[in-house]
């Protein structure tokens, strides 16, 4: 069972990523389809994510336009995240970027990786803003 952090971060890569994937255009996050996707899920699984989601945009990681229910609508990264995730940290090999290590532990769904990828980018983000 993993503990309420490594879900957040887990889920927080996760949105990032999307987020990333789709920059500059906008885009509507659903909960149940965009990331979860388990039909197992439960009440609690959702709300935590929709917290994660929220989250995000109290640290300043993403914006948005309008939430309904399980939905985010008009989801950007912020010009705080852009950055951060075009960085080329020293920790990181063959000169990726944060943003393409982050995209590929979630395509190996590595879960170490993705902890480590999270944690890096939350720490710039305290470093340098």
């Amino acid at each position: 069972m993993q503990s309420n952090i490594e879900k957040f971060d887990f889920y927080s890569a996760k949105v990032l990523a999307i987020l990333l994937d789709n920059f500059p255009i906008k885009k509507d996050i659903y909960i149940l389809k965009d990331l979860i996707k388990d039909s197992d899920a439960t009440k609690e699984d959702v709300k935590f994510v929709y917290e994660t989601i929220i989250a995000l945009r109290d640290f300043d990681f993403i914006s948005f336009n309008e939430e309904v229910k399980e939905c985010f609508f008009g989801v950007r990264l912020t010009l705080k995240s852009l950055e951060i995730l075009k960085s080329i940290p020293k920790t990181l090999q063959n000169n990726k970027t944060l943003g393409d290590k982050l995209r590929d532990s979630i395509k190996l769904a590595d879960e170490e990786a993705i902890k480590q990828s999270i944690s890096l980018a939350f720490s710039l983000a305290n470093k340098f803003f």
